[in-house]
Order: C-alpha cells, then structure tokens, then sequence
C-alpha cells in the first residue's frame, strides 16, 4: 500500500510539474493570439481607424476588473489552471467590435495579411501609428497609476506578435523578395568557346556590393521591421509628440515600481514590455540630447528651489535655502541635467566645488568652496549627485558625471586636474545586520553570501549597532552624540577593516560591488582615494554607514583603463595609500564562510 501511494505521488508531481511547465511555453510564446483572424479589408482612413482603436482600448480597460486577489509567481500555480474571467462582462456588441477592430489592426502590422491597401500600406501604417502614439501619450499622462498600467498592458496585449505570425510574414516575404527577383540565368561564353550557366546570384559584382547601396527593401531590413513588435513602434511614435517623453518616462516608471499589477499569465509579455521600455528611455537620453546646465546665485527660483530640496534630502533635514545661496555666492556651482524636448524639467542635479584641500564631510565643503580661478591650485569636487526617481536604474548618475568630466570642466572652466567626489556608504549599516544575523545563523544566505565576521567582530559590531539603535529613535537628532562617538572611537579598527572590505571585496548580485554607490563609481572608471571616519555624524548618515564617508577620485588618463578591469573582474582600482587594505580584504574574504 505504500509503495502505491508513493507511486501516484510520484506521478501526480510530475504531472503537476509538465502541466505548469506546459503553460509557462504557452504564454511565454504564443501572444497575442487572442485575437487572430482572418484576411481582413480596411476601408477607413488612418485617423477614423485610429480613434477607433483608442475608443475600443479606453473601454476595455475602464472595463477591466478590479482584482485585490494578491499575485503570486508562475511557478507557484497549480498546473490545472483555468484563466480567470472577466468579473464584469461587456455586451456581445462592444466585444464583437472590439474584436473586429484590433483585428483590423493586427493585420495592418502583418504582412502576410491583405488588407486592402497595396503600396500605401507602409505609409498607413505611418499614419496610423502616429495618431495613435499621440493619443496614448495623453492618456498616459492623464490616467493614474493602475488604469495607466491597464491602458499599457491592454496595448502591450494587442499588439503583440506571435510566432506563427511572425514565421508567416517572413516567409510572404521571401516569396514576394523571389517573385521581384527571379534567379535567372545568364549564358555566357568562356575562351574556350564553350557556352555556361551563371546565375545571376552568384554574380561577383553583386556578392561585392557595398552595404551602403543596399535599397531600404533588402529582404534583412523588411524581417527585421517585421520582428519588432507593433506596440514598441507606437511607444517609440510617443517621443514626437509634446507630452511623449513624460509619457515614456511614466510607462518605464509603471513597469519598474508596480509588479503587484502584473498578471502572472503574462509574465513574457510584461517581460518584454520591460525590457523595451528600458530600451526607448535610453535611446531617448542620448548625449546630443542632454543639456547641461550650469546654474549660479542668478538663476532662476524654480531651478534653485530643486536643487535645494534635493541636496536638503540628501544630507540633512536641517538644511536652509540660506546655507545653499552661501555656498553658491562662495562659487559653489550647481549642475542641472535637462532633456531638449522638455526644457523646464530638471531630470538630475549635482554640486561641484573648488577647494584647496580635499574636503571630508559636507560641512568642510561649505567652509573650504572658494570661486574658481585657473591660477590657484584648487581641486573639483563633487559632493552630491540626485536623480529623479523616474530616471532610476538608467545609470544616470554617470551621464551627468561625464557630462561634467569632458565637457563643462574643460570646455567651459578651462579645467583639466583630477576630480573628485565626496559619497556616502550608503549601505554599509544593512550590511553589518545581515553578516551578524549570518553570524548568528538567524538569515537564509543566499549562494553568494560570505560571512566575514570572527567572534570578536561581531561583539564590536553588536555592540556599536545597539548604541547606535538606542539613540537614533527620535527622527530629527542624535539623543547622546558623546556616546555614539565614543564607541566609534573605540571601534574605529575593526569598523574601518569592515568598510574596507565592504567597498572593496564584498560581492553584489551582478557584477563585484556590493555599495550601489561605489558601484557607480567604479563602473565609471574613478578609483578609491580615501576613507573617511566619523567624517559626518548626523542621524542620517550614522543610520546609513556609521558616519562615514568616501571620497573617489576621476583621472582622465586612467579612467577607460579602469572601466574595463572593473568590467573584467579585477582588483578594483585603489590610490596608492590604501593599497595596504587590499590583503587585509583579499585575507578576509579566502577566511570567510560561504553560505
């Protein structure tokens, strides 16, 4: 009887496990298949079909259901799963002519499928994608967020080409390439008087042909139009209109931030929308594109304002709008990056000062930032660089940087020295939890997870965490700086060999940097210069890296050396002062325990 049971049981997990992976191919290949039909004619004009089709999206995604059931991966569902239905059906009229307008609109991208339209189908499907682009631009930015995500996946789903329509339309284009161009043959005669066949494909003239007189109807060109999906041609048709670029903007932002919204039945399809979105945004910040701004004590409110309230979130609540006017009449510049299309809005900020010694903590740069002049030896540092949270992950920090790098210091201030920044350890603190709780056993390690910690580092580390818990309760100030500072004191070698290692070996998800901030960094070709202890003592920043800060330096002549042995996965680029820690760290890690 038990040998029985262990057999259905056996049996029924592997069953389970076909079926889940069964459906998994199904909707991570077939899509857009809800919607296939067969030859269909277009009568309307590009903007008749156009507002159509928006009518037809705007209602089935006011229609959409209001689903509170929480999400769960794919891999978490049963294998006999029914697709849910609709809570709140539409009448058959609107579904039949739903349908038979995205219908009329899948096959205008098809072609393999007659429509109707002869030569004037490409200049159509122009129209008609502009008009739609425009249209869903506004909507994008009118809707809040869930209806925007309905409008975006509605679309996304449309518009989606299978693989049996994109085998189709490949092969209706080889056909039509061999109907327009026939392998005819060519007799000709060779010195021996002897008649041959040649083929016209087999010409050397053609087989030598430039790429560059290649006509835009070269079959490569025609596959690759047709495997791009119609719904990124309409999201890339956003960006000519004037609210397009928000609108991009907003549809990566929906993407990135609200995964609770995804329907696990469409995990391909949000997958790739995804990945799309990333693409069009960073096609859309090319540098021609950028504008850099070089803002003073003249500028404008709006501008100041921004830079203001971002540089008071990053360092401390307790910063006046009068401290930054200061260090702006001292010569304190601020650097605000903007987008051509949208030229009231400040996409990222940095603060860039002159100073005749390397600054430690902000304070010291509000003491030290002095008016630049060619003729005295001041240093450029960059003490603060803030993104908004619409551009994340997008690795803007580095435009902006570079931008600053080769073309404003240069260019416009005459200025070739080294540059330096002045950055946080952001994660340092949430680091040392972790390896105390990998030290105690009390975390789920992850394979690259190393616990570093001996037994003596972590009663120090214990110890230094519990002060700093005790007195960091009240949200605007340190209850007792004297007692903090004295463990800190008194912890200083083993927290600094601890930070060391953080920056400099700790390994991250993807590539050899655990900081994000250091990442940025490294990844951008500057090298670590400096550790700075308890340089910045306020709630912020001790909740954060224990008062810490670092500051990293950006050598011309060195920087694609270091970017491609930081890419390369090699020791990470150090000055010559604190080479010391690289065996200290390189020690720690070969002692330290895997998960």
């Amino acid at each position: 009887m038990p040998s029985t049971l262990q057999c259905f049981a056996r049996r029924w997990t592997c069953s389970k496990y076909y079926i889940s992976k069964t459906w998994k191919r199904y909707f991570s290949e077939e899509l857009g298949t809800k919607y296939d039909a067969e030859e269909t004619t277009i009568t309307e004009t590009p903007s008749q079909l156009a507002d159509k089709y928006i009518q037809s999206l705007l209602r089935r995604t006011s229609a959409a259901p209001e689903d509170n059931t929480p999400k769960v991966p794919l891999w978490e569902l049963p294998g006999d799963i029914v697709r849910p239905t609709l809570a709140n059906v539409q009448p058959s009229s609107n579904v039949d002519s739903d349908q038979h307008i995205v219908q009329q609109v899948r096959a205008l991208f098809l072609e393999h499928k007659d429509v109707g339209l002869k030569s004037a189908r490409s200049k159509y499907r122009e129209m008609f994608t502009h008009k739609v682009a425009g249209e869903v631009a506004k909507q994008i930015r009118k809707l809040v967020l869930e209806p925007r995500f309905r409008l975006i996946e509605t679309l996304a789903t449309d518009l989606s080409t299978n693989l049996a329509d994109m085998e189709k339309s490949i092969e209706y284009l080889k056909s039509q390439r061999e109907q327009s161009f026939p392998s005819t043959s060519i007799r000709a005669e060779n010195q021996d008087g002897i008649w041959k066949d040649e083929s016209l494909e087999a010409n050397e003239e053609i087989e030598q042909q430039p790429v560059e007189d290649v006509p835009a109807s070269d079959r490569f060109l025609a596959v690759r139009e047709q495997l791009t999906p119609p719904f990124y041609r309409i999201f890339k048709a956003m960006l000519d209109h004037p609210e397009g670029v928000m609108a991009a903007l907003q549809l990566r932002t929906v993407m990135g931030y609200r995964k609770d919204l995804m329907d696990p039945f469409r995990v391909a399809v949000h997958r790739h929308l995804k990945y799309l979105s990333n693409r069009l945004v960073l096609d859309l910040f090319r540098q021609d594109m950028l504008i850099l701004e070089n803002s003073n004590i003249d500028s404008n409110a709006r501008t100041i304002m921004f830079s203001y309230n971002d540089w008071r979130q990053e360092w401390n609540s307790r910063k006046t709008i009068f401290e930054l006017l200061e260090r702006l009449n001292k010569g304190c510049k601020v650097f605000n990056l903007k987008h051509k299309s949208q030229p009231l809005l400040t996409m990222a900020t940095a603060h860039l000062a002159f100073c005749e010694q390397l600054p430690a903590s902000d304070e010291e740069i509000g003491k030290l930032c002095e008016p630049y002049r060619s003729d005295r030896p001041l240093v450029a540092v960059i003490n603060h660089i803030r993104v908004r949270s619409l551009l994340g992950g997008l690795d803007m920090e580095q435009k902006i940087l570079n931008q600053i790098l080769y073309k404003d210091l240069p260019l416009r201030m005459n200025y070739n020295g080294d540059v330096y920044t002045l950055s946080v350890v952001r994660r340092f603190v949430s680091w040392l939890f972790h390896q105390l709780k990998l030290f105690h056993g009390t975390a789920t390690p992850s394979y690259q997870d190393r616990m570093v910690l001996t037994a003596d580092d972590a009663a120090v580390v214990n110890t230094v965490l519990e002060v700093l818990k005790d007195n960091t309760t009240d949200t605007t100030q340190v209850i007792d700086p004297a007692a903090v500072e004295d463990h800190l004191i008194r912890s200083k070698d083993t927290i600094m060999r601890l930070c060391a290692y953080y920056i400099l070996r700790a390994d991250g998800y993807v590539i050899r940097c655990s900081d994000p901030v250091a990442r940025i960094h490294f990844s951008n070709g500057a090298e670590l210069f400096r550790i700075n202890y308890m340089a910045d003592v306020s709630r912020t920043r001790l909740r954060e890296s224990l008062g810490i800060t670092v500051n990293f330096r950006y050598r011309l002549q060195d920087q694609e050396r270091n970017i491609i042995r930081f890419y390369k996965g090699e020791p990470t680029p150090v000055c010559s002062e604190l080479e010391h820690w690289i065996p200290i760290v390189d020690s720690m890690y070969e002692n330290g325990k895997t998960a």
